[in-house]
């Protein structure tokens, strides 16, 4: 049984396959263009179960067996000019220059096992996106991703379904991306699905809506375009669960074909209105802000505050689950 999503992402759509020559004019190229003797430096075995990128002395560009996929969020995104997702500087970068929306590098290359631990590093680079995207079990019926961001993580649902549409399965703590770099790690065994960050478990759950795909990861943009991240280090490994048949390699799979975009009504966007007096605060977990209401001057603690707090995952106000905070 399926879930009711929880909200509908209307006008999602698949501009398909995007092959970037590099940063520097972004020139569309043709993917047997580039030797193949540069572009297989990104993928090392180290055993035949496992697959390492690490993306070293690559030129600008983008390797071999690996797509890029721009995704609308909702009928405000704002489609970027200039895509640019590519192999640099011995990383793979992904700036969003869209607004509302994703953009995703996935690997259409073959796969040991569909059940799958994805690993990789996400590195400073003093752009901050919105969040970030691990995927696992992608195909054109749809895919599972982990968001993590500053604020709260979550596993989502996918799904052609119509327009596409995002699903949350579940919702965890966030992981502060901008003070170094965090080994983040997805978990797809059989129906499981956990996000790991930095060694941590934050979030688990369970779900059968996919049974195969292959994997990848993106940078999310809200409503300011630039948003950037380089990742590093990504490590996919067969799990115990299924290293018996790991040995059959996953088709790989055929690029997503593209969906025209249906005319509709932009949905005004709720920001926070902040109130008069800000006091600070312990801001619980979670990106949110806190303001005050019925706050008295004669008072010197917090106890008759009334608070609430703008959640930029929800993208709503929250009072459920929060506290009045006391200094």
């Amino acid at each position: 049984m399926k879930p009711n999503p929880s909200f509908s992402l209307p006008a999602i759509f698949l501009l398909g396959v995007l092959f970037i020559a590099g940063l520097n004019g972004c020139a569309t190229t043709n993917p047997t263009a580039m030797p193949s003797t540069e572009t297989l430096a990104a993928l090392a075995t180290s055993s035949p179960q496992t697959l390492t990128f690490n993306f070293d002395n690559l030129p600008d560009g983008l390797p071999a067996n690996w797509q890029i996929l721009y995704v609308p969020f909702n009928a405000d995104s704002q489609a970027p000019i200039v895509v640019k997702a590519q192999a640099q500087e011995n990383h793979f970068v992904i700036e969003n220059l869209g607004t509302f929306s994703g953009l995703y590098a996935l690997y259409t290359g073959e796969i040991p096992t569909v059940n799958l631990q994805i690993s990789l590093d996400t590195l400073p680079d003093g752009v901050s996106p919105m969040g970030v995207f691990l995927v696992c079990r992608y195909s054109t019926a749809g895919w599972y991703q982990f968001r993590i961001s500053n604020g709260g993580s979550s596993v989502q649902y996918v799904q052609p379904q119509g327009d596409f549409q995002r699903t949350i399965l579940a919702e965890g703590p966030g992981v502060f991306l901008d003070d170094g770099t965090h080994r983040i790690t997805g978990i797809c065994d059989q129906n499981r699905l956990a996000l790991q960050a930095d060694g941590r478990e934050i979030l688990a759950m369970e779900a059968d809506f996919l049974p195969t795909g292959s994997f990848g990861f993106g940078v999310e943009a809200f409503n300011q375009p630039g948003g950037r991240k380089a990742f590093d280090n990504v490590e996919i490994k067969p799990l115990s669960a299924d290293m018996a048949s790991a040995s059959t390699p996953v088709a790989a799979l055929e690029p997503a074909t593209p969906t025209p975009l249906p005319a509709l009504t932009a949905t005004p966007t709720l920001m926070p209105t902040p109130a008069a007096t800000l006091r600070p605060t312990r801001i619980p977990e979670g990106e949110l802000t806190l303001y005050e209401t019925e706050f008295e001057d004669s008072d010197p603690t917090l106890a008759d505050w009334k608070t609430f707090a703008f959640s930029m995952d929800k993208k709503d106000f929250v009072t459920v689950g929060y506290k009045t905070w006391t200094v």
